[in-house]
């Protein structure tokens, strides 16, 4: 604060400002004014302390370094001082006129300094101590409301920065996961070791309950079922017989068993297909069991002479 209004009084109790022993009074002052959030200056109709450093007074380089650094700043003036400015306005080029509310035109030289910025130039004139108190009050306030409304403001940014960071993140695992399926899948189903649908179904019409099948094409199916008694039919002449399909038969001292097995199950290359619909195996895999005393040929055996 500089000047001393009337009806402003300021007491100065030792200890108030910090100092090192390194500095001036002035420059400790300063430096404070630089921690300080809000700065308060009162300007009256006395210059007051000159600074060593400056062509204004302590407390105007006080309000011009809180403005520097961007502080909020309520500056009140002296309303008798105030309305002079603007007499000074219209004669601040003569030399000869002089002015009864400031005993120093520096002062509203450096009020014009002030309005001449383009922010954080607010200048509110008063004539006691109350209005300048209703005055903060009012700001002060408005100033805490708006603390709470900044506040919730950026809660809810990083509560919605933290929500996009967990999606990407999920999404990234999840993209992850299912890569390392994609590549685990495939090195699985070019496995000889691969447990395909069409062969567990064939397993299971065949009888086999405790284990299962390991084929990944024709040949390999083949010779499985062969080593299990299937034999392929070659005979064109055999009522099963089928150029689409592959039939194996298994005779037993019961049954025929006769396995048909659609060429639609198997690629070009010869590999296994990996179907996965029920009603697509149920149309290229078939099975029947057919009892052995129902036919008169039962098979090649029944021409040997013993």
């Amino acid at each position: 604060m500089f000047g001393k209004p009337r009806q402003v009084q300021r007491k100065l109790y030792r200890g108030q400002v910090p100092y090192s022993a390194t500095q001036s009074l002035q420059d400790n002052c300063y430096d404070e004014v630089m921690r300080a959030d809000i700065l308060v200056g009162i300007i009256g109709g006395r210059y007051g302390s000159v600074s060593e450093e400056d062509i204004y007074s302590v407390s105007m380089k006080e309000i011009r370094t809180a403005i520097k650094n961007n502080k909020q700043v309520f500056i009140f003036v002296e309303k008798s001082v105030l309305s002079e400015n603007r007499i000074y306005q219209l004669n601040k080029d003569s030399h000869d006129i002089k002015f009864a509310h400031v005993d120093n035109v520096k002062i509203h030289k450096f009020i014009e300094e002030i309005q001449s910025l383009k922010i954080n130039n607010a200048m509110v004139g008063f004539e006691s101590a109350t209005d300048i108190t209703d005055f903060l009050k009012e700001q002060f306030a408005g100033l805490f409301q708006r603390l709470l409304q900044d506040k919730a403001t950026i809660t809810e940014q990083t509560t919605l920065y933290d929500l996009n960071e967990t999606i990407n993140y999920l999404k990234n695992v999840a993209d992850n996961i299912k890569n390392e399926n994609e590549i685990f899948t495939n090195k699985f189903n070019g496995s000889i070791f691969a447990i395909n649908s069409a062969v567990q179904k064939i397993t299971k019409s065949i009888g086999i309950k405790s284990g299962f099948l390991l084929a990944h094409n024709k040949v390999a199916l083949i010779e499985l079922l062969n080593h299990l008694g299937f034999n392929e039919v070659e005979d064109v002449n055999d009522e099963d017989s089928s150029p689409f399909d592959t039939v194996l038969k298994n005779w037993t001292s019961e049954f025929i068993k006769v396995l048909t097995i659609s060429d639609e199950l198997f690629s070009v290359e010869g590999n296994i297909k990996d179907i996965r619909k029920p009603e697509q195996l149920e149309q290229y895999i078939k099975y029947e069991e057919r009892p052995r005393e129902q036919f008169e040929n039962v098979g090649p055996d029944d021409d040997l002479p013993f």
